[in-house]
């Protein structure tokens, strides 16, 4: 096994390369040499599974099946199937073989197919915790490497090629080490060397002598590829002996010989289509500033920052994972920079000698990767579905192409409003095919497409599992496509075959320099916070620097000029001619003109009455006449709204768009060329508020009424088809929804939300923020988030997001010191939603946020305890107008944000349950205390706390311990083991309606309750004995009439699951939906007991620690991604197969809506997007 120390403390790269003195010295003599070991695996020298030595003696042996590749050298053919653990074997006894000591090299002619993080091709090797012995040539992912462990360091140095290699090629690599320095050699020349090692090597007192694997006592990771033919000597071989050995027998290998990217300037991110980075221009230093561009609007880039850190596999310090629109990154063909702008969605074009503005292009949605450069035209793809073709020298459209145009639909996507289907690649331009990738969401249709780069014309196009983000890239011959978060991505097409191509460079430079590595001859270029440096190639030495405003993320070379983007929207230029460098800042904001001042006027008081009257100030505003922009204009300075101006007219829709960008609101006012008449393109429920120029002088809005109502938001979205209130249409909610507005949908704890529209298909409806840096860490299992009125309330770290649940706009965000809370299910929830409030307890207090604006407009105060001492607020819930509570010791509630309230919390058996000492209520309108019931015998357990059928319903405990605990906290063996009562009391008076015996006491690890149709459910877990390897999960369940409290039915179940476990499995609510209870795995009527049989749930183990929401119709829950499981049809799909939900419950179907609010914070997995989504169902 290969530890991280080994890594940090021991990777050397080629960057050393230039501090050693390296023997070239190449005499007949030296040559003379031959090899201690060498193997061809051909099949003249094939006996079987053996291949006979060609020297030293010590034939070869695979365990693996024989086969030969039809092309040549026709190798021997490796199928990298680890599990059946192929390799080589040479020997498994050390003692019998001469092996090297004071020196070795090491020679294989290799071909890689696939990557792997470690790879071996030969070696004798033992790397297990601090033990580290032996050598190794090998890879890591797409990195030759050589590992030596000497006697006097007895810790491998893992050597590396600064350089990737392409996979399904040839390459020559020679590891060396002469007693005092190792070096590694690829296709003849030296790549790194390192003094770090000295003294003979030390080898392992036994381990196996391996081809073709990374081979030690616990650890074999399989190659996959070809191997021609391994040597081993026992001495260095010289850099002039290994280059004549390549040249030797490069012949037989075809394509071995690198090809350099024949590209002029820098047409295409990072310079051509292997994204190398190096241009073969020189660049001397030092530079001086030629000019900066100050663009009118920073990069709005689509995902926010990532979590700090993930808790359980304590990785700290996260860096993001996708940062392709962080900054305006430049092409440049050496008279012109061009480069496009998330911001305010155009491409620009600037003399690149002066920095001026030569042109500028308009889309309708954010650009986010930099232009494609190609005889005379600039290709881009947007965020509004379109690939475009724009003449070089004026910026003309030439054409432009979208893959749905035959089913266009529109959604709001990281705060705007784009295609269902953007495009977030870049276009890649080989033999005159443009390829490029439209949507993001696998599930909701990817496609990689190829046009005719002349014409536009589609050539090809098919569907591919993969969220296609970032630069489209050449790989080994074939077309790459990055998937966002996942750095696997996926191979879409096979282009036409060049040659292997010369690797791209991996960064060594210094750690301040994270955001962008290029290179020009003999010079390398680092990108850090507020500077650009320039470093010598060979030797790493500083030799240049200048200073910038923002993170450099973007560096590009041509025509003799670097070019530096920053995150703050700055575009520098640097020459090797000094000059007196200039500043191009935008032109002050230059507000619309207006005929008269009493048009003026007669705009203004109109958008003001229009938004006064609507209640609307945020979200999304559909414009669909339009007139000179005045209305869209004014409403832009009066409220928050973001604005769509739909515009038949193209000659009109140009002229909008540069009033709009002169007055500063390109990005916020966007004008669509669409027909306003006839049927929109965007998807339902998206707008808040609709109206028309033509309002402003008493006239009537165009369009069909039920098209705009379609669009329209419900339950307050306003569209204004004339000035007279009869022609106001205030939309109102959609029937059958359901809501969420408890941790588990209700008081009634039920977790359904009794949603009839939720189920079947689903259609993205809108993503984007909150994302993961301010919320709770996943593994903490916090609370749900809730919906109430169209609004959707989500709990972040010691802070509330309110959001439209419609459209995604962010509402508010309210920021509240210690109201975190994890373990939750071991608890209870500290938010409830009611109308027009959402009410949030932290400490010995309950506010009572207004859901609209975030403040608090009252404050309850957790009622005095018997004891006098401070309680704090635990238990929130809002039913009819009462708002019920419950107090707890102060700290009881969980609150720690690390591994170890992960520990103590969220995971595993016997945790201790939160407790309360007594519950009470208000009257919510007069925030008058109503009553409070004082628990004398033993405390409640929160989790059990329920209310429904005008009755709140709890475990007390008759262990007068428990309460007396200062904790607040207790097992359940200890709530429990001397017997509970299960108590109702009048939900209004606080008055106990009846007290039984609690049934559940064997319960260990959870005990829920919940209500529906006069029925109780109590459910508890536990063990079935303490054998790790036999005992089972055993849930225990219990039903009672809520009237008399009399025991209706119980049953136990075997949840056939490992004890301890650490997904969950002992922590699982039960669901009601309708008349039917659902202990996952099985199904019960609720009345009888009746086991439901066949009822279609054969998942088994889910792959996920959360536990299920549910419908009307459906079950929500994570198996792995998102998923729903239809009741009636029994089917299983996954909502996405990009990101993964949260580890309790996030998943919300509620408002017509399936709701996925960020949850999976501090995930470090290879999920490729993490943010906040809604969708739509479609059948």
């Amino acid at each position: 096994m290969m530890p991280a120390r080994s890594l940090r403390r021991s990777f050397n790269s080629g960057a050393a390369v230039a501090l050693l003195t390296i023997a070239t010295a190449f005499s007949p003599a030296n040559a003379a040499d031959g090899p201690l070991f060498r193997w061809q695996f051909r099949q003249n020298l094939a006996d079987g599974k053996t291949f006979k030595a060609v020297a030293g003696g010590k034939n070869a042996t695979t365990n693996g099946p024989v086969r030969f590749s039809k092309t040549i050298p026709h190798a021997l053919l490796l199928d990298g199937d680890s599990k059946a653990r192929r390799h080589i074997a040479v020997a498994t006894d050390l003692k019998q073989l001469k092996l090297p000591q004071r020196a070795i090299s090491v020679e294989a002619w290799v071909l890689v197919d696939k990557p792997a993080e470690w790879g071996g091709i030969c070696g004798i090797i033992q790397d297990n915790g601090d033990y580290e012995r032996g050598w190794l040539l090998g890879h890591r992912n797409s990195q030759f490497c050589f590992a030596v462990s000497s006697s006097t360091k007895k810790r491998l140095t893992y050597l590396t090629d600064p350089r990737s290699f392409e996979f399904g090629y040839w390459y020559h690599v020679v590891g060396t080490y002469d007693g005092k320095q190792m070096t590694l050699h690829v296709d003849g020349k030296l790549r790194a060397a390192s003094k770090e090692q000295s003294g003979d090597i030390a080898y392992p007192p036994n381990a196996p002598f391996t081809i073709g694997a990374y081979h030690d006592d616990n650890e074999l990771y399989s190659l996959a590829g070809q191997i021609e033919q391994v040597s081993v000597y026992d001495r260095s071989l010289s850099t002039a002996e290994i280059g004549a050995r390549f040249k030797a027998r490069l012949r037989e290998f075809p394509e071995i010989e690198a090809v350099t990217p024949q590209v002029a300037d820098w047409p295409t991110y990072l310079r051509d289509n292997q994204r190398s980075g190096i241009s073969t221009d020189k660049l001397n230093a030092p530079l001086h500033a030629a000019w900066v561009y100050r663009s009118r609007h920073p990069p709005q880039p689509a995902w926010p920052a990532p979590a700090k850190q993930n808790f359980w596999h304590k990785k700290y310090n996260l860096k993001p994972r996708v940062i392709y629109d962080r900054a305006y990154h430049v092409v440049s063909d050496g008279n012109a920079a061009y480069f496009a702008s998330s911001a305010d969605d155009k491409v620009y074009c600037l003399d690149a000698t002066t920095g001026g503005e030569k042109w500028s292009f308009f889309t309708e949605g954010p650009v986010r990767l930099a232009p494609t450069l190609h005889v005379g035209k600039v290709l881009f793809g947007s965020d509004d579905g379109h690939v475009y073709c724009l003449n070089s020298a004026n910026g003309s459209l030439m054409w432009k192409y979208r893959h749905d145009a035959a089913e266009e639909r529109q959604i709001a996507g990281n705060g705007r409003v784009i295609s269902s289907m953007p495009v977030r690649t870049g276009v890649l331009v080989d033999e005159n095919i443009a390829y490029f990738c439209a949507g993001l969401f696998p599930n909701q249709a990817v496609y990689q497409v190829a046009l005719d780069v002349k014409t536009g014309k589609k050539l090809a196009s098919g569907k591919i599992n993969v969220s296609a983000q970032g630069y489209l890239e050449r790989r080994s011959g074939k077309l790459f496509v990055p998937g966002g978060r996942d750095p696997a991505g996926a191979f879409a097409s096979q282009l036409k075959r060049r040659g292997k191509g010369i690797g791209k460079e991996i960064s060594k430079l210094p750690e301040e320099y994270p955001y962008a590595f290029i290179g020009a001859a003999g010079v390398r270029f680092g990108g850090g916070d507020g500077k650009v440096t320039a470093f010598r190639a060979d030797d790493g030495k500083e030799i240049w620097t200048a200073k910038v405003t923002g993170k450099a993320y973007g560096l590009s070379i041509a025509g003799g000029r670097l070019f530096v983007s920053t995150d703050a929207g700055l575009v520098y230029c640097f020459g090797q001619q000094e000059q007196l460098p200039r500043e191009i800042s935008p032109a002050a904001n230059k507000p619309l003109v207006y005929a008269s001042e009493q048009l003026a006027t007669q705009y203004k008081t109109t958008a003001q009455e229009l938004l006064a009257e609507s209640k609307v100030r945020q979200g999304f505003c559909l414009v669909l006449e339009n007139g000179n922009g005045h209305l869209a204009y004014e409403l832009a300075r009066h409220s928050d709204l973001k604005i769509v101006c739909v515009e038949a007219n193209a000659e009109k829709v140009t002229t909008l768009r540069r009033r709009f960008d002169a007055a500063g609101l390109s990005g916020r006012v966007v004008v669509h060329h669409r027909s306003p008449t006839g049927k929109l393109p965007y998807t339902d429920y998206l707008f808040n508020l609709i109206v028309g120029d033509s309002l402003v002088s008493g006239g009537k809005l165009p369009g069909d009424r039920d098209e705009i109502t379609r669009v329209l938001r419900p339950g307050g979205g306003v569209a204004f088809l004339g000035v007279k209130k009869s022609e106001i249409v205030r939309r109102p909610s959609l029937k059958g929804i359901g809501e969420w507005t408890h941790m588990y949908a209700n008081a009634a704890n039920t977790v359904c939300s009794t949603d009839t529209r939720v189920r079947g298909k689903m259609a993205m409806q809108w993503f984007g923020r909150p994302g993961p840096r301010q919320m709770i860490d996943r593994h903490h299992r916090t609370v749900a988030p809730l919906w109430k009125d169209g609004r959707l309330f989500i709990p972040g770290d010691n802070r509330i997001y309110a959001a439209d649940a419609y459209n995604g706009t962010p509402l508010w965000t309210v920021e509240i010191p210690n109201s975190r809370r994890v373990g939750a299910f071991r608890d209870c929830s500290y938010m409830a939603a009611g109308t027009g409030f959402v009410y949030v307890a932290v400490d010995d207090k309950c506010m009572a946020l207004n859901a609209e604006t975030g403040y608090a407009e009252t404050t309850f105060r957790v009622p005095m305890a018997k004891d006098g001492k401070k309680r704090e607020w635990g238990y929130v819930a809002n039913v009819e107008k009462l708002l019920i509570g419950s107090g707890v010791k102060p700290g009881a509630s969980r609150r720690g944000h690390s591994l170890a309230a992960i520990h103590d919390a969220a995971y595993f058996d016997f945790r201790h349950a939160v407790t309360s000492d007594f519950v009470f209520a208000f009257d919510q309108s007069k925030a008058a205390h109503q009553w409070t019931y004082h628990s004398d015998q033993g405390a409640i357990p929160n989790s059990t706390i329920t209310v429904g059928g005008g009755k709140m319903f709890f475990v007390e405990s008759r262990n007068a311990e428990t309460i007396n605990n200062p904790k607040g906290r207790a097992p359940l063996t200890q709530l429990l083991g001397k017997g509970a009562d299960l108590v109702a009391i009048d939900m209004h008076t606080g008055k106990v309606a009846w007290r039984i015996d609690a049934k559940c006491t064997a319960a260990e690890h959870n005990l829920y309750c919940s209500y529906a149709d006069d029925k109780l459910v109590v459910v508890g877990s536990r063990n079935s004995g303490s054998n790790k390897e036999t005992a089972r999960v055993l849930f225990d369940v219990f039903v009672f009439d809520t009237k008399s409290g009399k025991p209706v039915w119980n049953t136990t179940q075997n949840q056939a699951t490992k004890i301890n476990g650490d997904h969950g499995e002992q922590d699982l609510h039960p669901i009601i939906v309708g008349n039917k209870l659902y202990c996952e795995p099985f199904a019960y009527e609720l009345q009888t007991g009746k086991k439901i049989a066949n009822w279609g749930w054969d998942l088994g183990k889910r792959r996920g620690c959360g536990t299920i929401s549910a419908s009307a119709s459906a079950f929500f829950f994570r198996q792995s991604n998102p998923t729903m499981f239809d009741l009636t049809t029994h089917s299983r799909t996954p909502v996405t197969t990009s990101t993964r939900p949260g580890c309790w419950i996030n998943i919300i179907p509620a408002g017509g809506l399936l709701l996925i609010p960020e949850a999976s914070s501090g995930c470090t997995c290879d999920y490729a997007v993490q943010t906040s989504l809604a969708f739509l169902p479609v059948e």
